[in-house]
């Protein structure tokens, strides 16, 4: 699957749920096609869950910026950064957990199950990658970072 693609659909996707004029999601990435053996639909739920929390809890004005590398090691680096409150040290090794939202459920304004982040830890896993949160060093904000492995020829191509 063209991870590139992906990310393009799945960013046009968010900007016209929440409106282009309410949010700005800016997306950085290889000019060459960036092939992941996964499932197309896998892909599109893992970056459809990050980059709408993102969205979701950086309201009113988000600013989410998504970069896609090649590392060294052939592997796939997708980060996705917001300007959000934050999840604080403590709670990020909890949000991957099933039905886990933070913050008082009568303060919370933003909708949700707690699914999210436990699919997309669980596609990570079966695509034997990793994700990670972590805070924003000069910035208020989040950034989820997903690391995959990257088709390497032709040859990894299903036929």
């Amino acid at each position: 699957v063209n991870l590139s693609e992906v990310a393009d659909k799945v960013i046009e996707n968010a900007l016209f749920r929440v409106g282009k004029e309410n949010c700005s999601i800016l997306l950085s990435k290889p000019e060459e096609p960036i092939i992941i053996l996964c499932d197309r639909l896998h892909l599109r739920n893992l970056l459809s869950n990050i980059i709408d929390n993102a969205v979701k809890y950086s309201i009113p004005e988000p600013v989410v910026d998504v970069t896609i590398d090649v590392t060294k090691k052939n592997r796939v680096l997708v980060r996705v950064a917001d300007n959000g409150p934050g999840i604080p040290i403590a709670d990020r090794g909890h949000v991957f957990r099933r039905f886990v939202r933070l913050g008082s459920e009568l303060e919370r304004a933003t909708p949700g199950t707690g699914l999210g982040l436990f699919l997309v830890k669980s596609i990570v896993k079966q695509l034997r990658g990793r994700v990670l949160v972590k805070g924003r060093l000069t910035k208020r904000g989040t950034i989820i970072e997903v690391d995959l492995q990257k088709a390497n020829s032709a040859e990894d191509m299903p036929r």
